[in-house]
C-alpha cells in the first residue's frame, strides 16, 4: 500500500491470521494425505509386480479410514462453496 511514495503501515486483522492459519493446515493436510496415497500406490506396485504380502492389514484400515475423512472433507467443500452440487 503506498500513499505518495510512503508505504503504510498494515495491521493484519484476526480473520486474515486465521485464514492463514487455515491454508497452511490445509496445505498440511494435503501434504499428508498425499505421501499417504503416493505410498499406496508403491505397494500396490509391488504388490502387482512382486509378491504377496506386500500390504499389511493395518495399511487397509489406515487408507480406510484417511479416504473416508478425505471425502468427508470434500463434501463439506462442496456443501459450504457450492451448495447447489450438494
Amino acid at each position: 500500500m503506498q500513499n505518495q511514495g510512503r508505504v503504510e503501515k498494515h495491521v493484519t486483522s484476526k480473520a486474515e491470521l486465521d485464514d492463514l492459519r487455515a491454508v497452511i493446515q490445509r496445505n498440511l493436510d494435503d501434504a499428508s494425505i498425499e505421501e499417504l496415497l503416493d505410498r499406496c500406490r508403491r505397494k500396490r506396485n509391488d504388490l502387482s509386480y512382486d509378491s504377496l504380502g506386500v500390504v499389511s492389514e493395518a495399511d487397509v484400515i489406515e487408507l480406510e479410514k484417511r479416504a473416508a475423512a478425505f471425502f468427508a472433507d470434500v463434501e463439506a467443500w462442496i456443501t459450504a462453496k457450492h451448495p447447489t452440487l450438494a
